[in-house]
């Protein structure tokens, strides 16, 4: 039969005792304390524990209990005049806080462009314009430059020039955008869009909506502008769609792009310079761009 040796310890690991803490302990629990090894009885007299205690147990003196009292009402009114101080700033804001949009021309686009996954390009792209089609059509959008960037894309893309089987191609390509404001660098992502070859809108989507009520969604659409089989420009499109029809087809919910206006107010919002009373302004305001689409 296999017998096991106990072994002693007489070694105690060399815990630091924190003498904050003794403040917290009673008599008895401290005695045990004092018995548990010989390394602890030594630290309990060497930190002077036992005095510790008695002194975190002796009853206050009378101008230590009025000290702390003051010190609470002193703190209490600190936290009173504070309160105050908000309250006199909201009672003042009778009129609803504006929110003042930055231009167009304060923000610089982020661009990735990928073929199969793999990066071809990415980097800053300068809003070249805003366009309408008005009155050929109710489209508009932001165009972005992206002359510079095909040689680059070329040279490390699977092609010389676009393929005549343009939509086979673009099935394989993923453009990523986030907007940068340039003062602060804050930054709005708007998303990874993927060829949809729906024949009613062959366009660039982003499957999240940038925002959303139960009435309506501001949706993002993306075109490729090829000129020559070259890779122009990006445009894209802000779009207001409605919810309450039922539609299940994008191009049957689109109501109305939005405005150059619009979409400045939208990417100031977004970009996150807004005084917090601002906000029930800016969405009365995205209500009305609905009211006005519908």
């Amino acid at each position: 039969m296999a017998r096991f040796k106990s072994h002693r310890i007489d070694a105690t690991a060399a815990i630091p005792l924190r003498p904050e803490l003794i403040e917290f302990m009673d008599p008895q629990s401290l005695g045990l304390m004092s018995c548990v090894s010989a390394t602890l009885r030594k630290d309990v007299l060497e930190s002077k524990a036992w005095t510790l205690m008695a002194n975190a147990h002796l009853p206050r003196s009378a101008e230590e209990a009025a000290l702390a009292v003051e010190r609470a009402a002193a703190a209490r009114l600190r936290s009173q005049v504070l309160r105050r101080r908000l309250a006199d700033s909201m009672s003042r804001a009778q009129t609803p806080h504006r929110l003042v949009p930055n231009k167009l021309d304060d923000f610089t686009f982020f661009v990735r462009f990928e073929e199969d996954g793999k990066v071809l390009w990415e980097g800053d792209v300068a809003v070249a314009g805003f366009h309408t089609n008005l009155p050929v059509s109710r489209r508009k959008f932001v165009q972005l430059s992206m002359s510079e960037a095909w040689s680059a894309i070329k040279d490390r893309g699977s092609f010389i020039e676009i393929p005549d089987d343009a939509d086979d191609y673009w099935d394989r390509v993923q453009i990523t955008l986030i907007v940068i404001r340039n003062e602060d660098q804050a930054m709005i992502p708007l998303g990874s869009f993927r060829f949809d070859s729906d024949p009613g809108d062959p366009s660039f989507h982003s499957s999240q909506a940038l925002y959303q009520t139960e009435q309506f969604e501001i949706l993002l659409e993306l075109f490729v502008n090829v000129d020559n089989s070259e890779l122009n420009s990006l445009e894209l499109s802000v779009e207001m769609h409605d919810r309450t029809s039922g539609a299940a087809a994008r191009h049957l919910t689109w109501l109305d792009d939005l405005t150059k206006e619009q979409l400045e107010f939208l990417f100031t919002f977004f970009a996150g310079a807004y005084n917090y009373r601002s906000q029930p302004y800016v969405f009365a305001t995205f209500g009305d761009w609905y009211n006005d689409a519908t």
